[in-house]
């Protein structure tokens, strides 16, 4: 099965006065996990948090225990973040 890239087409233009525009998706991410939050959509007692990793820059999605703040699954796993940091450091590449 071939994956092919998603192609958004040409991003809106930006009013001025307008925030940067890094700072336009994040607050639309935050906005749609707050709503998946509000209507359960981790589940009963889950909740869903997404975060960029520091090291590797990936994003990172998180299901967490909305009680004790137990981690219950992570995309990508901290394995996988932790071999691309080793992988970045051996390679000498800035993510």
């Amino acid at each position: 099965m071939a994956i092919s890239p998603i192609n958004f087409g040409t991003p809106p233009a930006v009013p001025t006065g307008a925030p940067a525009a890094s700072t336009v998706p994040n607050r639309e991410v935050a906005t749609a996990v707050q709503t998946l939050n509000q209507n359960g959509g981790a589940g009963a007692g889950r909740e869903f948090s997404i975060a960029i990793d520091g090291k590797t820059k990936v994003p990172v999605v998180r299901i967490v225990d909305s009680v004790t703040n137990e981690l219950i699954e992570q995309i990508p796993s901290q394995y996988a973040l932790d071999l691309a940091e080793k992988i970045n450091q051996e390679t000498g590449s800035n993510p």
